[in-house]
């Protein structure tokens, strides 16, 4: 069977949806876990992505990392990836935060 160039690109986008509810969901488990924390009046915890989702080839840990950076830093949270795990803080607020500007000499 011949495929079609659209074929291919169709394929791809359902890997690419695939991958994005595997981080989705995962993201939903962490946002549990930060608001158990919370309860627990915590204000800081260490998250552990998967490393490996078993039966799914589509998962990469790295692009994960990047998601869970990604929306936890636009949610207000402090984030540091420190190996396989996320370092989250929730402490200071936005407005708390003090920035300083840098600038760099090339």
């Amino acid at each position: 069977m011949i495929r079609t160039v659209q074929d291919l690109h169709s394929v791809n986008e359902k890997r690419k949806k695939d991958a994005h509810q595997i981080y989705k969901t995962i993201f939903i488990d962490m946002m549990t876990k930060i608001n158990k924390k919370n309860d627990q009046q915590a204000f800081n915890m260490l998250y552990k992505p998967p490393t490996v989702i078993m039966g799914n080839i589509n998962y990469n840990h790295k692009t994960c990392m990047l998601y869970l950076i990604r929306k936890l830093s636009k949610a207000g949270f402090i984030v540091f990836p420190m190996s396989h795990n996320l370092y989250i803080d929730w402490s200071i607020t936005k407005r708390e935060r003090v920035r300083k500007k840098v600038t760099f000499n090339i």
